[in-house]
């Protein structure tokens, strides 16, 4: 799930999500090459802002990690924000990370559910279901993994929990719009 840099158990938030296999096949004097066609789908802006305040906050994290009663990764915990790129299908080939990530440099990690999640709220009629990723590493794609996904699960339900109780107010006011929470 994670590209690089980050630790078991980090949230990763899908700002924009991305289908990374839209695109043409071409051969290119033999070679095969993809020409990425994408339609990245990102976050309200008013989310976006708001979750970038946590980006250096470990102490939301630590409360997090101290809830736990299982083991815990080494390192701390921290969010990251920025393109993740879904697609269906599972990747045990280190070679098809690299592919990947040749279009998509900035890449946060890759999954499979959130960019169908993200454009059937963006293609819904108005007014549009709110929508944000909050998915934990568990497995580093080509490195796969069963050992963290229960903590993983938890870390990113209980950030999803933590963060949306605490902002819920300024991210949506009843008055937003004239529209009831």
């Amino acid at each position: 799930m994670a590209v690089q840099n980050k630790e078991f158990g980090d949230v990763l938030v899908a700002d924009p999500s991305v289908d990374y296999n839209s695109g043409k096949v071409v051969d290119v004097n033999g070679i095969r090459e993809f020409l990425p066609d994408p339609y990245p789908i990102g976050l309200n802006a008013r989310l976006r802002s708001v979750l970038q305040r946590y980006s250096g906050n470990k102490q939301v994290f630590t409360r997090i990690r101290e809830r736990w009663t299982g083991a815990t990764p080494k390192n701390g915990n921290r969010l990251h924000i920025g393109p993740v790129g879904a697609a269906d299908q599972v990747i045990d080939d280190p070679t098809r990370i690299l592919e990947i990530t040749k279009n998509w440099r900035k890449l946060v990690g890759v999954e499979m559910e959130t960019y169908a999640v993200y454009r059937a709220c963006h293609e819904s009629p108005d007014p549009k279901p709110r929508m944000a990723s909050f998915k934990a590493v568990c497995d580093f794609a080509a490195e796969k993994t069963d050992s963290w996904q229960t903590f993983a699960a938890f870390m990113a339900a209980e950030f999803a929990v933590d963060f949306l109780k605490a902002e819920w107010d300024a991210l949506w006011p009843t008055t937003l719009q004239g529209r009831d929470r």
